[in-house]
């Protein structure tokens, strides 16, 4: 069972948050507690994986991704339909219909090169 781990954007100080640093209690308890007015943060979500070089994969990063013999750019995100963490792939900085899940034999490499509040530019927001 992979941990249930978060972190938020701060939209007001424009900073990243660990939410562990800021209560012990932020994930250890039946939901999530919040000693900060929630409207100021963006929510995100561990996804159970780390990249190639050992960091954390949470909901928002942006990554780059060996998909069989190719690299392809996108963002961590979640599927409520389909139940599962995918990368929503971008080309030339613009969103595409393509989504690859994190959990397929096809992803070969994976390196996290940003995320989209800090690094908007890598996908073209």
């Amino acid at each position: 069972m992979r941990p249930i781990k978060f972190r938020a954007w701060n939209k007001e100080t424009k900073t990243m948050i660990d939410l562990k640093k800021v209560t012990p209690l932020a994930c250890d308890i039946a939901g999530l507690f919040l000693p900060l007015d929630a409207q100021e943060l963006e929510l995100m979500q561990f996804a159970g994986l780390h990249d190639k070089n050992g960091k954390e994969i949470y909901e928002g990063d942006v990554v780059n991704a060996k998909r069989f013999c190719d690299w392809h750019r996108g963002e961590i995100q979640w599927s409520e339909r389909h139940g599962m963490w995918y990368i929503k792939c971008h080309w030339d900085n613009n969103p595409t219909n393509d989504y690859y899940s994190l959990r397929t034999e096809e992803i070969k490499e994976i390196e996290i090169i940003g995320n989209r509040w800090e690094n908007p530019e890598l996908i073209g927001d």
